[in-house]
């Protein structure tokens, strides 16, 4: 594990902002810093797990580096869902409504390098500093409306695809 602290001259360590990509677009400096201080970098090997479908998560993490494959079991076939890459953020469901991963998470790249949040951690982040945690539930709701949104839009097209095939059975 890598830390983000680096002594300054006055003696005091300073932390380094995350990067303003993704996610935290838009996201102001002194907030970039403030969430790098409330949550670590972790460094995962090639095809390391973030996260496991089933298993308990309680962390989200927001991808720094590397590219991370997301997939899940049903019916005993690994569907793969998506790629994600810098700026993306995993398994933020888990800080909100603590349940068991929905998917398995995986590292792509030859590693990848996240900044990891716990749900306690992200807990007392939003108690001590409102604004930032407003900030970062509005990120994060945004892209959990992306994703329905594209969600609903496949399974809009394949119950049209699908009613295609009942229209055309011969009888």
């Amino acid at each position: 594990m890598e830390s983000r602290n680096t002594p300054s001259a006055g003696g005091t360590s300073e932390v380094t902002p995350l990067p303003e990509c993704g996610v935290l677009a838009g996201f102001d400096v002194d907030s970039r810093r403030a969430l790098a201080a409330a949550g670590e970098i972790r460094t995962l090997a090639a095809k390391s797990y973030f996260s496991t479908q089933g298993k308990p998560l309680d962390e989200m993490a927001i991808i720094l580096s590397g590219t991370f494959a997301v997939s899940c079991q049903a019916r005993g076939e690994i569907i793969e869902l998506a790629q994600l890459g810098a700026g993306e953020i995993v398994g933020e469901m888990s800080v909100i409504d603590p349940q068991n991963a929905s998917a398995y998470v995986r590292v792509a790249s030859d590693e990848a390098q996240l900044w990891v949040l716990s749900a306690s951690r992200f807990e007392a982040m939003v108690e001590r500093d409102r604004t930032l945690g407003f900030q970062l539930l509005k990120a994060i709701s945004i892209r959990l409306c992306k994703r329905i949104r594209r969600n609903s839009d496949v399974m809009l097209r394949t119950a049209e695809k699908n009613r295609n095939v009942f229209l055309d059975m011969d009888y």
